[in-house]
């Protein structure tokens, strides 16, 4: 890929990256309400492998307030590993979309 054209895909990257967030926030320019820095580099990775917005979803971990968003989130138990992410979307029927379990930040 050349420099120009990847450029313009982080661009874009960046433009879906801020339109998703500005319909969720509560605060659209809200800078903490970002991925984990795993999750980033995973999407990253992802959109730089097609050049489109990935068809995927994450988990919201709970030491980031719900209050930020716009949708109510319920906490009960948080999945401890990416396996059981996988059956969760299982037995939910959503196996078509990928899920990443979004990992502990460092403090």
């Amino acid at each position: 890929m050349l420099l120009s054209e990847y450029q313009g895909a982080h661009r874009e990257f960046q433009r879906l990256n801020d339109r998703f967030y500005a319909a969720r926030a509560v605060d659209p320019d809200l800078k903490t309400l970002r991925k984990a820095s795993t999750i980033r580099k995973i999407l990253k990775s992802m959109f730089e492998g097609t050049g489109t917005d990935p068809n995927v979803l994450w988990t919201w971990h709970p030491d980031i307030p719900a209050s930020m968003v716009k949708t109510k989130i319920v906490y009960e138990a948080y999945p401890t590993s990416q396996d059981e992410v996988d059956a969760m979307v299982a037995k939910l029927h959503l196996a078509a979309l990928s899920t990443i379990r979004n990992p502990r930040q460092a403090a």
